[in-house]
């Protein structure tokens, strides 16, 4: 008899326990969030959307996001571009370039300065010393070949400091012949100068100077 009671009291207790495991399991529990069949948002489900979005209730989104500085080039540790850039350096400035063209070179001769027509650089190797009638190895001398460029500012200024123009070149041609080759106006007013110049003077070679 006190067998059957034990086992009744055992059971009643299992009983017992296993109701208070089942209420307690369903306070706990949340009630699911059913969908409204009207297509209205029920209230109190917002703040559960909120929730859900926005973990942090308000703070700053940004908070424990690395951001990505797409400025810099990560892979150099330079900033794409710039003026430390290998790209940068590499390409020439105004100031380059407007060297460059400063560097050209001067004539260092009179036969160069009478065939680039440079009267203020020809006028200062003439007032120099040196020799008006120089010749090239082809015998040419300045004025020929500021006749035949057609220089007739550079003609008057080795006229006027007494070069020759009655001197031939290796070819036999005076400085008249060099003008008239030109066949254009600059060439026949350098002729006639030329020709006036020479006056009943007879032609010499360059080499009987």
């Amino acid at each position: 008899m006190s067998n059957q009671k034990t086992n009744s009291v055992l059971v009643f207790v299992a009983v017992l326990v296993a109701a208070i495991i089942v209420i307690y399991a369903i306070t706990s529990r949340k009630p699911a969030t059913t969908p409204p069949t009207d297509g209205l948002i029920p209230a109190g489900a917002t703040d559960d959307i909120a929730d859900a979005e926005d973990p942090g209730l308000g703070a700053n989104p940004d908070e424990g996001v690395t951001l990505i500085d797409q400025t810099t080039d990560t892979t150099r540790g330079e900033v794409p571009g710039g003026a430390d850039s290998p790209d940068a350096a590499a390409e020439p400035t105004d100031d380059d370039t407007g060297s460059q063209d400063q560097a050209i070179a001067l004539p260092t001769t009179l036969v160069e300065a009478a065939t680039a027509g440079d009267v203020a650089v020809l006028q200062a190797m003439i007032d120099s010393g040196m020799d008006i009638n120089a010749t090239d190895d082809g015998g040419r001398t300045p004025l020929m070949l500021a006749a035949g460029a057609g220089h007739l500012d550079a003609v008057f200024a080795l006229l006027n400091a007494g070069a020759d123009p009655a001197l031939r070149d290796n070819a036999r041609r005076a400085a008249r012949d060099y003008a008239l080759a030109r066949v254009d106006q600059a060439g026949q007013t350098i002729a006639r100068i030329l020709e006036d110049a020479v006056g009943p003077i007879p032609v010499q070679d360059a080499s009987d100077k």
